[in-house]
Formats: structure tokens, C-alpha cells, sequence
């Protein structure tokens, strides 16, 4: 039930890999997205390059969207190096970088690098990890220079530290132990009263959803207490302060060396375990965010099932009906939550104050055995040492400019287009502006790059380029690329894996040199072939084919005049001609009515008859149309289907 958060190590995220062996690791379990796919399994390490084909675009742009955060999964998980990377927000947090379709609003005056640095800096969470990371390494500078040439201080305040974060660990346990009680509670709960109250006709799936949705927003109260939880730490952590000044551990120092003995080294083991609990509270607002966002999601599906199961009447019970349920159900899963948070109190209340106190005494016995070192022997390292020790600290310091110039010349100087860096926009080349587009979302560090059809307007030697520097930056930069494509000499220049979907289920899946035949559409003709409508010729002129007389595909490796075949859905009628038919990128066809047979209350099966006595059939709304004798049949591009007259394989779409 909970889901577990990213805990990214900055190492891992502030730059590229350069370690040979490194391997990213990509898991899908079950994932259904609405409107995309259902219950897909995927896994594979970097570098892999996926393809995501599919006889329809609004399938592979749901998928896309959902990988990137920013649209709805009903179920299922994306896992990345073995964390929970789901729900989590859209941006660099998750380091899945996701470019649609569409130009980048660049400034044409200034470089190309200088307008990738300035989309780079933009990247807000990028900076401040970089930030956080100099706060740490300056702390360890100042901790460095306050002890001077003493190495027992370093062990000292390590040993502190050490202790103070097996206690925050031991803490966690110990809650950690009470959350799964309450999970395995609060989950059986849900199930059962599911069975016994939502369990109406027609309610099996709605009943799923919503024990989805309250498992979620369990999720989410239990990461809002681990807030409350972790600043209450830091509140406690804070108290040791006051074991500053004046030695109590009863050594009685020469008066000479009283100074030394006041314990500065507490102000520094507190900032540096500030960090450590702030980097926890960084993980937990996140885990927030990742929760608010499963429970919106499920809160729409939910809504969005129920509205429609309302309006075609499968559920036999009224909203209201509904609502008192599930007003119910709310109020008695509040029990549950009201005796969960009395334990909790008991922890806060009387186990943690206990627990300090022991905290403090296994300190208070590391001041006295440390205080007896520095009266009886007092080691200094050289200064040759101590400065080699501060050096390496110093450089561990990163500037942001450097970083993200570093990042953009690797880029670039791994496909050799390092010349383009010093072009403004209006003088790149159509390829190098589409691979601009394609940098901007590496510049910042990243795990996954989701790509909506990259090749789209590119001319075949362009593309072939494009495939080649793709590869080599999948490899150089060890992520793993998935991109959409309805084409199928696409999939076959870039690929390294296939996952063709149809009809939201996939239909084909694994690698490209072990597939015998590229993505099928076999159900899809199928369909067709059933009808005996729909299927069409062109016009073939090598290596190029038209139907009436828009070019709609090239074809160079075709010897036979295709199939061309429509879906009923893709066609539409109208009984005048379609307007801006140039703009909307439409083929229109005029011809006349034949015969109507209803297909069910909402549609109806029109057969329409071209001029050029060609049959096409169409889907058309019971309440809506209008029909004369004679109308236009309107072809939206993307909707037209291109099969290899062989293999009955799909080749191409137009």
C-alpha cells in the first residue's frame, strides 16, 4: 500500500556517469494509464533506446505523459534503481525529462550555448541540490579549520554523529513498526467494508477505484505525520546545544586549556545532523507531493467512472445512495486514524523523551573519554596532512556555471556538433534545431528522456543522423530513451526495443534484433477485412503513394502498390464540404450516400460511395447528423493506415 519515496543520491544526480560499469534500472509493473495502456510490464538497464508504436496517438501521448508526471495513472508502478518513481511530480526531482512535439521558444539573437544555459538555470531543484551540497562541504571547512591540527576532535564529534543518527534510526524503527500495523489495519479495513457496503450491482469496478483512492490518502496522512515527525527530531537534536561551555564531565582541565575544552565541536555535529534530517524532510515533502498527486488521480478516475457508470445506468443505486456510503465509510475510517495517532502521541509523549535521555548519556560518556584523551595525549598531524585535507574539501565545492557547461560541451562534443554551440537560432539547420530542442532537456542531468515522434518533418538522411547521435548519447550518458513512433523505419534506424500497442494492450514486445517481423497491426486489418470495406488502393508512382491525390506516404523499400486502409473512427461525414480542409491537414472526398443500418442507440453505419465508385464506410452519431444525398467524407492525417501487400504488416500512416 505505501509507496515508497525517491532518495536520490546527489552524486548520482548532479552530473553524468563517467563509471564505466554504471547501469540505470527501469521497472514497470502492471501499469494502466487511462487511455494508454493496461497492465504493461517492462523492465531493462541503460543504455536502451524503446519504441513505443501504436496505431493511434493519443495511446503513446498518454503513455508519455504519464511517465513524465503529468498525466493519470490508474495503477501500477515505475521503478527506478529500485525506488518508487510513480506519482512523483513533473521535473529534474524525478530526472525524467519529457520534450513534446513542439519548438522551444528560443532567443534568436544569442548562442545556442547561452540559450541552453539560460533554460538550465531555470531548473530550480538542480540548484538548490547543488546548493545543499556546498552548505554540506563548507560546514566540514569550517568544522576543519575550528579544530585546528587535532585529529581526536574529528573522531570525536564522528563518534557523536554516529550515535545521534543510530538514535534517529532506532526512533524510525520503532514508528516505522506501528505504520505497517496500521497499513495491514487500515487496508483490511477498506477491503472489507467494500465487500459488505459497496457491493451493489455494477459496482466491482468502482469499488477497486475507490479502495485505490482511500488507500492513497491513507499514504498521504501517514507522510504528513513523518514531517511532523522529522521536525520534531530536529526540535529535540537542537537541545543538545546546551551541552556548549563549561566542561561538566568532571576531567578538571588546567585552567590554561579551559577553552578547549568547552565542546565547539556541538554546534557543528548539530548543523551537520540539520543536514542529515533536512535531507529526510526533503525526501518526505516530496513523498507529499507524490501522495496529493495519487490522490487527485485517483479522486478524477473515480469521479470520472462514476459520472459514466450514472449516465449509461450500470450501477442500479442513485449519487445520493452513493454518497451516504461513502460519507460512512469516511467517518469510520476516522476511528482508525484517531487510535493510530494516540499511539503516535504515546511515542512523542513518554518513548522518545526516554529515549533521549539514553542519548544523552551515551554522549555525555563520549565528552568524558574524549576530554581524558586530549589531558593525557595530544596528537597533532602535520601541517602538510591538514592541508592536503582542506584542499580536497575546497574542491569539492561546485559552481553551477561550471557544471552546466561542462554537461552541454559533453553533449555536443560526444555527436561532434560543438561548431553549432556558437550559432544563434536562425542559422542552425532544421536537423540541429530539433537536436537543440532534444540537448536542452540534457543540459540538466537525467535518467529517462521521453521523446514524442523525434523524426517527425525530418528528411531520411537527417533522420539517420538524428538515430546515430541519439545512440551515442544513450550510450556516452548511460540513460535510457523512449520515443514514440507510428512509422516503422523509425523504429528500425533508432530502437534497441519495441512495445507495439494497440487498442491499449500490447501486441508485440522485446528486442528489435530478436524480432522476427517489426511492430503488427494484425487486429486492426483484421478488423477491416471483416467488414470488406475500407480496404483501398492508391495511386503508385515509385517509390511514392497517393490517395487522391495527396502524397501519403514514401517508400522506397516497397516494390507492390500497398494496402490502404481506414478505421471507421477516423473518417468523418458531413453534408458540406469541410472548411480550411489545407490548415486542418484533411483529404476530403465528395461522393454520395448509400445506406445507413443502426448499429446500436448511439451510432449508426453509413456507406458512401466516391465518385470513383470507391466504398467507405463510417461511424456516425444517431442524434447528430444530417443526410442529403450527397456529402464529404473528411480524412484527418494520422488516420490513414499503410500495409506491405506481402506480409499484411503495417509500414506506414499517414
Amino acid at each position: 500500500m505505501k509507496e515508497a519515496t525517491l532518495d536520490w543520491n546527489l552524486n548520482e544526480n548532479l552530473k553524468y556517469h563517467n563509471d564505466s560499469s554504471y547501469q540505470l534500472n527501469l521497472k514497470i509493473e502492471q501499469l494502466t494509464i487511462k487511455n494508454g495502456i493496461k497492465d504493461w510490464n517492462f523492465a531493462c538497464k541503460s543504455p536502451e533506446i524503446l519504441a513505443l508504436y501504436s496505431n493511434e496517438d493519443d495511446n503513446l501521448n498518454n503513455i508519455l505523459k504519464a511517465f513524465a508526471g503529468i498525466d493519470n495513472i490508474i495503477s501500477g508502478k515505475i521503478i527506478l534503481n529500485n525506488q518508487d518513481a510513480t506519482y512523483n511530480v513533473f521535473g529534474w526531482e524525478r530526472q525524467i525529462a519529457y520534450l513534446p512535439n513542439q519548438q522551444q521558444g528560443w532567443n534568436k539573437v544569442l548562442s545556442l550555448k547561452h540559450n541552453l544555459f539560460k533554460v538550465a538555470k531555470k531548473t530550480k531543484p538542480y540548484l538548490q541540490a547543488i546548493s545543499n551540497h556546498n552548505i554540506k562541504i563548507k560546514t566540514a571547512i569550517a568544522n576543519l579549520k575550528n579544530t585546528g591540527l587535532n585529529l581526536n576532535t574529528e573522531e570525536f564529534k564522528t563518534k557523536v554523529i554516529t550515535l545521534i543518527k543510530e538514535f534517529i534510526g532506532q526512533t524510525q524503527k520503532s514508528r516505522n513498526l506501528l505504520i505497517q500495523e496500521y497499513e495491514a489495519t487500515i487496508n483490511h479495513f477498506h477491503q472489507e467494508y467494500a465487500k459488505e457496503n459497496f457491493n451493489f450491482p455494477g459496482s466491482t469496478d468502482l469499488s477497486a477505484i475507490l479502495v485505490r483512492k482511500f488507500n492513497a490518502e491513507e499514504d498521504n496522512i501517514i507522510v504528513n505525520n513523518n514531517l511532523i515527525f522529522f521536525q520534531s527530531l530536529q526540535d529535540r537534536i537542537s537541545s543538545l546545544e546546551s551541552l556548549t561551555g563549561q566542561c561538566f564531565c568532571g576531567c578538571k582541565p588546567p585552567k590554561i586549556r579551559r577553552k578547549e575544552f568547552q565542546l565547539k565541536e556541538i554546534n557543528y555535529i548539530i548543523a551537520e545532523i540539520n543536514n542529515y534530517l533536512n535531507d529526510k524532510i526533503f525526501e518526505t515533502r516530496k513523498a507529499i507531493r507524490t501522495t496529493l498527486k495519487s490522490c487527485n488521480n485517483h479522486n478524477q478516475i473515480f469521479s470520472s467512472e462514476l459520472n459514466q457508470a450514472l449516465l449509461y445506468k450500470t450501477i442500479k443505486i442513485s449519487r445520493s445512495e452513493i454518497d451516504q456510503i461513502i460519507d460512512a465509510w469516511i467517518d469510520l475510517a476516522e476511528t482508525q486514524r484517531v487510535q493510530f495517532n494516540m499511539k503516535q502521541d504515546f511515542i512523542s509523549m513518554q518513548v522518545l523523551p526516554d529515549e533521549m535521555q539514553l542519548l544523552l548519556r551515551n554522549i555525555q560518556a563520549e565528552i568524558k573519554d574524549y576530554h581524558n584523551k586530549l589531558l593525557t595525549d595530544q596528537k597533532f598531524s602535520t601541517q602538510e596532512i591538514y592541508n592536503k585535507k582542506l584542499q580536497l574539501l575546497e574542491d569539492d565545492l561546485i559552481d553551477a556555471r561550471d557544471f552546466i557547461n561542462n554537461n552541454i560541451s559533453e553533449i555536443f562534443q560526444s555527436i561532434s556538433l560543438t561548431n553549432a554551440l556558437i550559432k544563434n537560432y536562425p542559422q542552425l539547420s532544421f536537423l540541429e534545431r530539433r537536436f537543440a530542442n532534444i540537448a536542452q532537456k540534457l543540459v540538466v542531468p537525467t535518467k529517462i528522456l521521453l521523446l514524442e515522434n523525434p523524426f517527425q518533418f525530418l528528411e531520411v538522411k537527417d533522420r539517420e543522423k538524428l538515430a546515430v547521435w541519439l545512440k551515442t548519447l544513450a550510450a556516452k550518458l548511460k540513460i535510457i530513451i523512449i520515443f514514440s513512433s507510428k512509422e516503422n523505419q523509425d523504429i528500425s534506424l533508432l530502437a534497441s526495443n519495441i512495445c507495439a500497442i494497440e487498442n491499449q494492450v500490447v501486441i508485440q514486445q522485446g528486442k528489435t534484433n530478436e524480432m522476427v517481423s517489426k511492430p503488427l497491426s494484425l487486429s486492426l486489418l483484421r478488423e477491416m477485412n471483416q467488414q470488406q470495406v475500407n480496404i483501398l488502393k492508391g495511386k503508385w508512382k515509385k517509390p511514392e503513394l497517393f490517395f487522391y491525390d495527396k502524397k501519403i506516404a514514401y517508400l522506397p523499400n516497397i516494390s507492390k502498390n500497398p494496402i490502404i486502409a481506414l478505421k471507421f473512427s477516423d473518417v468523418a461525414f458531413s453534408y458540406k464540404k469541410p472548411f480550411f480542409t489545407v490548415f486542418r491537414k484533411l483529404i476530403t472526398i465528395n461522393g454520395q450516400v448509400k445506406n445507413i443500418t443502426k448499429f446500436n442507440d448511439k451510432y449508426s453505419f453509413l456507406t458512401f460511395e466516391a465518385f470513383d465508385d470507391t466504398v467507405i464506410q463510417v461511424l456516425v452519431d444517431n442524434n447528430t447528423f444530417k443526410i442529403g444525398t450527397k456529402g464529404w467524407l473528411s480524412i484527418v492525417k494520422n488516420t490513414i493506415y499503410i500495409f506491405d501487400p506481402d506480409t499484411k504488416q503495417l509500414i506506414s500512416t499517414w
